[in-house]
């Protein structure tokens, strides 16, 4: 019985740190963009200034 006890918790585990690494690795994702999205708008900015 304490064997499916300590399964249970070994299973609930694996999936709360599955749930949290691919959140870490959506976060990094939306870092990035974002990131790429300011340094395109910033030379964006610049081609109209010159205009």
């Amino acid at each position: 019985m304490l064997t499916l006890y300590y399964l249970m918790l070994i299973l609930i585990n694996l999936a709360l740190v599955s749930y949290l690494v691919r959140w870490l690795i959506n976060y990094a994702q939306y870092k990035a963009m974002e990131r790429e999205f300011k340094r395109y708008r910033n030379e964006w900015v610049r081609t109209l200034n010159k205009l």
